[in-house]
């Protein structure tokens, strides 16, 4: 992503052919498969990111992005029972009650002592990708990819990504992703407003991009993080309490 677009197919071929060599793995048709990454760098990601795909968010002017956005979260711990994490799933679940992950943290929240915890340390990680969007206005938008193979097209709709989203975890992953990103941009940018410049986080299911029979959207899983749900939970884990 960023390196080179859909349209030069012979380089991406190469890459392909090389990929797949380093693995070990038989290449039966290179044309295919070059298609397929080819579909997924020109795949329309929709209104959160101004109806760019990867190649327009990494080639049109007044666009920003950062791949491989690494970063380290120090928490702050109480411990016991009422930890970090059952903290921020409590947290989330009442304050976007409506949300389209509210049963997933409430569900996390009620586990208890048999959640997993985020008592003390630090959290690393790396985010597939951050794009800026917007030039009156930017807009910054955490994008992570996902190869999982689902059964078939009609599970890469928005409605069913819901459910994989919350089988797999990803919601906690994508609240952390946005934490880290919120605290960024706070010590970063003049004038920050979470309410104005966080704009939400997409989950691109990259098969759906040439998956026969998937429909315009099928794929994305976003998140319209609301900006007191970011900062509620960045105070919690700088070990603050619940606003």
């Amino acid at each position: 992503v960023g390196v080179f677009t859909s349209e030069d197919t012979e380089r991406l071929g190469r890459e392909v052919s090389e990929s797949y060599r380093k693995a070990g793995l038989a290449l039966d048709d290179a044309a295919e498969v070059t298609g397929q990454f080819a579909a997924t760098l020109s795949y329309d990601l929709g209104e959160q990111f101004g109806s760019l795909s990867l190649d327009g968010l990494t080639s049109s002017p007044g666009v920003t992005t950062a791949n491989e956005m690494r970063f380290t979260l120090p928490l702050e711990g109480r411990g016991g029972v009422d930890d970090n994490l059952v903290a921020i799933a409590s947290f989330v679940a009442k304050a976007q009650p409506t949300g389209p992950y509210a049963t997933f943290f409430a569900d996390l929240a009620n586990r208890g002592e048999q959640s997993c915890r985020l008592l003390q340390g630090f959290l690393t990680g790396s985010i597939d990708l951050v794009a800026q969007v917007g030039t009156d206005e930017p807009r910054f938008v955490v994008l992570d990819y996902k190869s999982n193979l689902l059964k078939d097209a009609a599970h890469y709709s928005s409605d069913e990504l819901i459910g994989e989203m919350s089988r797999s975890g990803y919601p906690l992953q994508g609240l952390l992703y946005s934490v880290a990103l919120h605290r960024y941009l706070a010590r970063r940018m003049k004038d920050y407003d979470a309410s104005r410049h966080f704009g939400g986080i997409c989950y691109f299911y990259v098969r759906a991009a040439a998956l026969d029979g998937a429909r315009e959207g099928d794929g994305l899983a976003r998140w319209e993080i609301p900006a007191h749900v970011v900062t509620g939970v960045s105070e919690i884990l700088a070990g603050k309490g619940e606003p």
